[in-house]
Order: C-alpha cells, then structure tokens, then sequence
C-alpha cells in the first residue's frame, strides 16, 4: 500500500494473510489465499468443514492438510494431530480440536482407506473358533448315582 509519501505501508490483511501467525509463527511464508483456494476446491463435496481457525493460527498445518487432502495419508495425519504420545505436547485448544475432528470425519466419508468390518474377534485364531460347541443345559442335568 503506497502512502504518498514515496514509503510503502505494508496492509495488514496482506501480510496476515501471507506468514504464519499465531502460535504456529514462523519465518516461513505461506499463501494462505492460495492454499484455501487449493482446499476448497479439493473440499467441493463438503466445504462446510473447512478449518478457518486453522486457517489463521496453524497455516502450516493447512498448508499440509491442502497437499493431502484426497489421500489416504491425510488420515493419518489428523490422527496424529488429535493423538499424541508426546508428554510434552499440550495438545490444541477445543475450537481448532473441534475443526480437526471435522476434517477427519468429512475426509473419512471419501472413504480413501479400506475399512475391513471387525467384530473384535479378528484375531483369534481360526483353530480356536472350529472347537467343539459347549453342550446344552439339558446335557448338564444332574446324574443320579448308578447312573452311566
């Protein structure tokens, strides 16, 4: 932005909406206009999920999650995000957990991942479901003596 003057004044939106601010703040630049521009339309299907919040501290992660999005990778990734077994993670406020959890459910629903149905029982092993039933209760019935 010019001010007459000969000297540049540098317009706010402009330099918020190229550099990472917030606690993800780093000399890294990012076009953030750019990059939301990539993930709406990779998002067609569900823009409604797009993380705004995200968007204004985490532009890193954005950025990230715009290169992945529409891979099985990008799966991944939000779990991470959301589970950590770093003890010296704090984690992310609720409002941008909240915004994670919805990009990892919009981008679940491409179903990108083969999901094979369990019932909990996946790893027994075949021999041991190929035993002998218990008997009947009936079968249980008390046995007099003498009786064979």
């Amino acid at each position: 932005m010019n001010t007459g003057n000969g000297q540049r004044q540098h317009d706010p939106h402009e330099f918020w909406s190229t550099r990472g601010v917030g606690m993800d703040n780093q000399s890294e630049v990012y076009d953030v206009p750019a990059i939301r521009a990539k993930l709406l339309e990779k998002m067609k299907d569900d823009p409604g999920a797009y993380p705004k919040l995200i968007e204004q501290q985490f532009p890193r992660i954005l950025a990230k999650i715009a290169d992945l999005w529409g891979k099985p990778e990008l799966d991944r990734y939000l779990d991470v995000l959301m589970f950590t077994d770093r003890h010296d993670r704090q984690g992310f406020p609720p409002d941008i957990a909240v915004e994670v959890f919805r990009l990892s459910t919009a981008h679940a629903a491409l179903n990108l991942v083969k999901q094979t149905a369990t019932t909990g029982w996946s790893s027994a092993e075949e021999v041991n479901l190929q035993k002998k039933p218990l008997p009947r209760m009936n079968e249980y019935r008390r046995r007099r003596p003498g009786e064979s």
